[in-house]
């Protein structure tokens, strides 16, 4: 009876030092990434005009939507020049469990016509192929911008002058890592938080955090962009119920950089009602002017 409880004993001891760690650092995406598809009839709910982008990367075929200002159509499907760009593009990174459509609702609400939508989705969401990761979230992104530029028959540097990008929980971070390549005007974040490897800490505690793969560090990405010679303006929208990413996080961030990073409480709102309770404040913050260009 004594050895068999020493079994069962080591057993444990050894499923807990090996085992969990490793099927942990194997699965550990399957925890953090809820990909979610589109319905079969998702199209009728597109806006009038609205692009699909095909483009491919190393996980497969990949798609994300362009949605022109009002009144244009269809013409992005037709050579465009620089002279018919609209004034601003928002390039729109949505939060985990969502898909890029889900920014519809915001979009159609969007008080400015003269405005363009670039909506990304990730790897395994939407109609993309592959499985999420912060490297294919990156490659999507810049993928997705280098589609738009060449429907639209322009360059990257003329879409810069006029972008900002937006991103909520998780596509914060895809924002960030997106500005620190493609420079915005605008940067507008939604319940960010600090770094993956802190939100894994509170999950699983140390020293099993520091098996996290992904390591999107927002921290580092707003330092960089607060060191360019024209930093963009950040506005960083948090809600003071959140129950997933801990408002201290938001605040914390908008701390490191007060010159640079425009801090909005949000009283009452929670992590995934936060784009509903704070609508009204999005739409403000997105249409407000820019400074002049420096270009």
């Amino acid at each position: 009876m004594g050895k068999s409880v020493m079994r069962i004993f080591l057993v444990t001891i050894v499923f807990v030092a090996i085992l969990l760690p490793a099927a942990l650092f194997v699965f550990q995406r399957k925890l953090i990434f809820m990909p979610r598809g589109y319905e079969s009839s998702f199209r009728r709910g597109l806006p009038p005009g609205a692009v699909q982008l095909d483009f491919s990367t190393v996980d497969g075929k990949q798609v994300a939507f362009y949605v022109p200002p009002r009144g244009v159509g269809s013409s992005a499907n037709n050579d465009s020049s620089t002279s018919t760009l609209s004034a601003r593009l928002w390039v729109m990174f949505a939060g985990n469990a969502s898909t890029g459509l889900d920014w519809l609702d915001l979009v159609e609400t969007y008080p400015d016509g003269n405005t363009g939508f670039l909506m990304v989705d990730y790897p395994g969401y939407g109609l993309c192929e592959g499985a999420p990761t912060r490297d294919g979230m990156i490659r999507n992104s810049s993928s997705a911008f280098a589609a738009l530029v060449k429907i639209l028959g322009t360059t990257p540097t003329a879409l810069e002058s006029r972008m900002g990008v937006i991103g909520h929980s998780i596509g914060a971070a895809a924002a960030l890592d997106f500005s620190m390549s493609h420079t915005p005007r605008q940067v507008v974040l939604v319940s960010p938080f600090t770094t993956l490897l802190a939100m894994a800490r509170r999950a699983v505690g140390s020293p099993l955090c520091y098996l996290v793969r992904d390591r999107f560090d927002n921290p580092t990405a707003l330092a960089r962009l607060a060191a360019l010679p024209h930093p963009p303006r950040v506005d960083l929208v948090h809600g003071n119920a959140d129950d997933i990413v801990p408002f201290a996080m938001g605040r914390e961030l908008a701390d490191a950089h007060p010159e640079m990073i425009r801090f909005h409480e949000v009283k009452g709102a929670d992590h995934n009602m936060i784009l509903m309770s704070a609508e009204a404040l999005l739409l403000k913050a997105m249409t407000e002017p820019w400074a002049e260009s420096h270009d």
